[in-house]
């Protein structure tokens, strides 16, 4: 516990603390309130050690680590308050199972594996097999009611997947043929060679009226073919999930210009495409071509592995093929996938080597437990 006694402190000819006493317990939430200028500040100095007292003493055991947040928060794209509220983990999904009714809400008890979509995710190049394999199962885990994952292989890595038996596989040329599918998410492993070069066009070519997911490899080509560019104007639905470093692709600049604006980077994006766009990185922000602009508070650093991003695809892809609406499913795929990682944090103590793999079944049990009625 934090231990104050007899503490004095004097500014000038005014007395701001008196022989105060007060005793903070662990688990304790403590508000101050006053009038400006009345020592506030000065007892947070104080406690801090960034200032001396002119009496008395203050004790805090010697293991404990104190963290502060300034009142001026200049270097934060959220507010001070929006920062604070980070901390209740409860009030934020609350808020977010307010703000995506569509996506926390309970299933129909009239409804079949059709009800929720059939989604197509086209990547695995050779070597790379692995990220549709993390996409797909990820978008079993939110519930989609079937999933193809597409190889853009000349066969098949392997006939099942034994750990998933669900997941349905084809290559991406047999994928291309299929006319049942609900929502498309391409470019997990998807490859940069010449046999990917001539794939995309003709991936883009058709299904124009349902909503596609362009992430990793497709984003990269996507920045090699002004044509490709104008051909993402057919769709009604698109989502582009770019890292920095793709995001300075798109816009034809560099990594460090992104980082220093991320919001009129996202914005830009989202209009040259008209696209929502989901930027990646800490505080994730989700843009609308007209201009709304969602930051993301939820996630950690244990999220910095390879296969999370694929992850991250698949949960957004589930959600489209769902029938959610494309900035929506974006917002709330985003935040389940980095709440996911919070939990997994909390509940075993593990941020430093955390596993793609371990976020998708964490991030069903959030969407469960917030779709209750």
């Amino acid at each position: 516990m934090i231990e104050i006694k007899k503490l004095t402190l004097q500014r000038g000819l005014k007395v701001l603390l008196d022989k105060a006493d007060a005793v903070i317990n662990p688990g304790q939430r403590v508000g101050l309130i006053g009038k400006n200028g009345t020592g506030k500040s000065s007892l947070f100095a104080l406690i801090k050690g960034e200032i001396t007292q002119d009496g008395g003493e203050i004790l805090i055991p010697k293991t404990w680590r104190l963290a502060s947040v300034s009142q001026e928060t200049p270097d934060l794209d959220i507010s001070a308050l929006d920062y604070v509220l980070q901390g209740d983990a409860e009030l934020q999904a609350f808020q977010t199972a307010l703000a995506f009714p569509d996506v926390f809400r309970p299933r129909a008890q009239e409804s079949h594996k059709g009800t929720y979509g059939t989604l197509a995710i086209i990547g695995g190049a050779t070597g790379m097999s692995g990220a549709v394999v993390l996409a797909a199962t990820a978008a079993m885990y939110q519930g989609c009611g079937k999933v193809w994952a597409g190889f853009n292989q000349a066969t098949l890595p392997f006939a099942i997947i034994p750990e998933r038996p669900e997941i349905m596989l084809a290559t991406a040329a047999q994928l291309m043929e299929r006319n049942d599918v609900s929502a498309r998410v391409i470019g997990c492993g998807f490859g940069l060679d010449g046999l990917s070069e001539q794939l995309l066009p003709k991936i883009l070519s058709t299904h124009h009226d349902r909503p596609l997911l362009l992430d990793a490899d497709a984003l990269t080509l996507l920045t090699r073919s002004p044509e490709l560019a104008e051909r993402l104007k057919s769709y009604k639905h698109i989502v582009l999930t770019p890292h920095p470093a793709e995001a300075a692709r798109l816009l034809g600049t560099d990594t460090q210009s992104v980082q220093a604006d991320r919001q009129k980077a996202v914005t830009e994006i989202s209009r040259k495409y008209s696209a929502t766009v989901v930027l990646k990185g800490h505080h994730t922000l989700v843009a609308t071509a007209d201009g709304i602009v969602y930051t993301n508070t939820s996630g950690n650093a244990g999220l910095a592995t390879a296969g999370s991003g694929d992850v991250l695809s698949g949960i957004i892809g589930s959600l489209l093929a769902q029938g959610i609406p494309a900035f929506q499913a974006a917002c709330a795929g985003v935040w389940l996938h980095g709440a996911a990682a919070d939990v997994i944090k909390h509940s075993s103590q593990i941020e430093t080597g955390m596993l793609a793999g371990e976020i998708a079944p964490a991030a069903r049990w959030l969407r469960n437990i917030l779709s209750k009625e």
